[in-house]
């Protein structure tokens, strides 16, 4: 009978863990936000899971995804998640006696990547040096995402398509035991995998540096709603994408296809405002947001078409699976030619905690099909009356 525990440990958004014990018929997943009420607010879920489950640490299996972060940039969004033996100036940076508390810290050797890089878990007010280095794991961002989607599916195989704002993958995209160290990694954008009952096959790889859909919709949601971030948190890509069907997409679709693929906001920001002036109108705001809804969705397609040969199944995970207009409209398109599309329940980084967990199961042989129906239901959060 497993008993599984997966988290993040201090995060600026999105945050989650996950909990599993078999024996119980137990499994829980604990989003931050939906408890603190903080859209993609702070959080630091190794803490909460061992706070609401304090077993949850001697879990046979123990996984974290690949998040990275420097000791040497500030911290001062998630300064209220930092153990308290760690001191920070007026900006969040940390006091030089607090980074080498924190690379002395005990744990296991995975969460150091090297240098100043290291997983933010070292930061975590809670006690990690119970964390048995045997059992513990860290899973590549967009395996994470990729295996959530595959591994809560009926497809015996599929094309798998993990696209977002970027994420830490390591290696060549892999994991790696609490017992070793990562001596590679880099923020990938989209990775394109097939897989093939217990096979898994990493296709392509993009990273931030040649494709960015995240720092283009920051920007164009700055240009036309004033910040990317609304007043109450959260990000405004959403509205961008509601405003998307209230008018034509072609009238600005050359220029919306040239800057969907630009990775410097800074740059995409001068365009727009050089084309259409300090403040859109309100027709240029309504035709900007429909010509980048269509730009992103032929991008998508235009990724993805090389491997259509080999699948009919095509799973879309990360958070631009969240464009839930794209997604309709490639289920529209793809299913003319017999394609089935799926979407896991928790395809934003909240599901990175049930992704790690679901991938190592698969690795160890311990993914049973009871264990997939479980994890396949949306409904894995706190009951309500």
């Amino acid at each position: 009978m497993v008993i599984a525990f997966g988290f993040d440990g201090p995060q600026h958004k999105d945050g989650s863990f996950i909990y599993l014990n078999e024996k119980d018929n137990h499994l829980y997943h604990h989003e931050a936000e939906r408890y603190t009420r903080i859209k993609e607010g702070p959080s630091d879920c190794f803490y909460s899971g061992i706070d609401l489950i304090p077993n949850a640490i001697f879990s046979e299996l123990i996984c974290t995804p690949s998040h990275v972060t420097s000791i040497n940039h500030p911290q001062k969004l998630i300064k209220a998640h930092l153990h308290e033996a760690i001191k920070v100036d007026e900006n969040g940076y940390l006091t030089p006696d607090s980074k080498d508390w924190v690379m002395n810290r005990q744990a296991p050797p995975a969460l150091k990547y090297g240098g100043e890089w290291i997983n933010p878990l070292l930061f975590s007010k809670a006690d990690i040096s119970h964390i048995k280095s045997s059992n513990f794991n860290v899973v590549s961002h967009h395996l994470c995402h990729a295996a959530h989607g595959f591994l809560s599916s009926d497809f015996t195989e599929s094309i798998v398509m993990t696209v977002d704002g970027g994420g830490i993958d390591l290696g060549s995209c892999g994991s790696i035991n609490g017992t070793e160290q990562s001596r590679s990694w880099q923020i990938d954008f989209v990775c394109i995998w097939h897989f093939y009952h217990n096979k898994i096959n990493l296709l392509e790889r993009k990273s931030i540096g040649d494709l960015n859909i995240g720092e283009s919709y920051n920007a164009i949601t700055s240009y036309i709603l004033g910040s990317a971030n609304s007043s109450i948190g959260g990000n405004q890509c959403g509205t961008i994408m509601a405003m998307a069907g209230m008018h034509s997409p072609y009238l600005h679709l050359e220029l919306a296809t040239k800057l969907v693929s630009e990775t410097d906001k800074n740059r995409i920001a001068n365009i727009l405002k050089n084309t259409f002036g300090e403040a859109p109108s309100e027709n240029i705001s309504y035709s900007l947001a429909s010509s980048f809804q269509l730009a992103t969705e032929k991008l998508v397609r235009r990724l993805i078409s090389p491997y259509l040969h080999m699948s009919k199944n095509l799973i879309f995970s990360g958070g631009v699976a969240l464009n839930s207009v794209m997604i309709g409209n490639m289920a529209k398109l793809f299913s003319n030619h017999k394609y089935e599309i799926y979407v896991p329940p928790v395809p934003y980084d909240a599901g990175l905690s049930i992704g790690a967990v679901q991938y190592m199961l698969h690795k160890r042989n311990q993914y049973s099909s009871r264990l997939k129906r479980k994890f396949a239901c949306p409904y894995m959060g706190k009951p309500y009356s």
